[in-house]
């Protein structure tokens, strides 16, 4: 969503309605995660895998917040029960290849880029990406 404090107050609402709506707490991470409020995206992130342990997006947005709080190794913790989980996810390897990128671990990041790749996402496109965020370091 393009306006996180609107989808945070709509989904605010939802869950005020509806406690046990998981996708609810799935969004509201992405959103405060887009805020940079990162506790509150890994507490969101928290409550929907207490409410369903095997939902991968929930790990796949804690993953991303970590990644944004330079805690790398513990977003490949939440990359890899995101692949246990939904292993043709390709954003789940594109993200870890960031992850292992930014730790200097080529090998694995190359490894997790070709798989990316073959779940179809744009080589190209991701790499230059990596490189941005490399480049801002």
């Amino acid at each position: 969503m393009e306006q996180p404090d609107r989808a945070i107050k709509d989904l605010d609402q939802a869950i005020r309605l509806e406690p046990q709506l998981v996708m609810a707490y799935v969004n509201r991470t992405g959103s405060y995660g887009r805020l940079g409020q990162y506790e509150r995206s890994i507490q969101d992130a928290d409550a929907a895998i207490r409410l369903e342990p095997k939902i991968s997006q929930a790990y796949l947005n804690r993953g991303a917040t970590f990644n944004e709080m330079g805690r790398f190794e513990r977003a490949i913790q939440d990359y890899d029960q995101a692949i246990r989980l939904e292993p043709q996810v390709a954003l789940a390897f594109a993200n870890r290849a960031i992850s292992y990128t930014l730790l200097a671990k080529d090998e694995k990041a190359k490894q997790d880029i070709d798989r990316a790749v073959r779940l179809g996402v744009d080589r190209r496109a991701l790499q230059r990406f990596i490189e941005e965020l490399i480049s801002q370091r």
